[in-house]
């Protein structure tokens, strides 16, 4: 996978989803992704989950509500280890 600016990581890069399961595990929580915001979408470019989730890699939603976005915008922390719990 390759952009105007060079290679890009995505779903079908194993590196990214090897530090991704790595993240997950370190930090003991069962979801950890690699998104980015292109306009006024999230996408999720790879995911590692050891959960059954209803989006994968490929996933786009409108950003303004996002956790990403609360992330960004420094109203949430960048670790969330329940988001079920965070409003």
């Amino acid at each position: 996978m390759t952009s105007a600016d060079g290679p890009s990581a995505g779903a079908d890069d194993p590196r990214i989803n090897w530090l991704l399961t790595l993240a997950r595990e370190q930090l003991g929580i069962p979801v950890a992704f690699l998104g980015r915001f292109e306009g006024p979408d999230r996408e999720i470019r790879a995911l590692s989950s050891a959960v059954p989730l209803p989006v994968s890699a490929g996933f786009r939603e409108p950003r303004e509500d996002s956790h990403c976005q609360r992330v960004v915008d420094a109203t949430m922390p960048n670790v969330v280890a329940d988001v079920a719990a965070t409003p």
